[in-house]
């Protein structure tokens, strides 16, 4: 006699009880490529539209084969749209796992979202210089030279929390 997860077998087919984790996987991977490519297109952007029009229009998503690109002027937008299908194969050449994502280039224009969003930009070009700056330790030569110095210049101050960190500004100040 059959049970009835055997006769069941029969009317399921087998695939629909797999759970392919390497599918999910690969979802995974190929949406976090995609990220990345829209992270570096934001960087690279002033080399692909030019210097100009760098300064006033910023991609800000990248759906459906759809690319987003705010302006802080309408002109701008306009501008951009008779060259749109050359900005997609500037954009192609320079990453050519976009070929084909891109469709058409969408133009939203709202001056005051386009300061925000390029200040973001901005903050974190600066966080990322910043990350990649050179630290020293502090048993290093650069940084006791400097610690030496700030000492020296702060010596006359009595509050020792004010002194400490008046020589802690002055240690990353003189090192960066």
């Amino acid at each position: 006699m059959k049970g009835l997860s055997d006769l069941l077998k029969q009317f399921v087919p087998q695939s629909a009880h797999h759970y392919d984790k390497s599918s999910k996987s690969k979802a995974r991977e190929q949406v976090a490529s995609e990220v990345f490519d829209f992270l570096a297109l934001v960087k690279q952007w002033e080399g692909i539209a030019g210097a100009k029009l760098a300064k006033h229009t910023v991609p800000i998503k990248n759906s459906q084969g759809v690319l987003t690109i705010l302006t802080d002027h309408p002109a701008y937008g306009q501008e951009l749209s008779f060259l749109q299908q050359a900005l997609i194969k500037k954009i192609e050449n320079v990453f050519p796992s976009l070929k084909g994502k891109i469709k058409r280039l969408l133009f939203q224009n709202d001056p005051t979202f386009f300061k925000q969003k390029v200040e973001s930009y901005q903050k974190m070009a600066q966080l990322s210089k910043e990350a990649s700056a050179p630290r020293f330790h502090p048993q290093s030569p650069e940084y006791k030279n400097a610690k030496k110095q700030a000492l020296e210049i702060y010596a006359h101050i009595t509050d020792e929390e004010m002194r400490d960190a008046l020589v802690s500004l002055h240690i990353q100040l003189s090192l960066n």
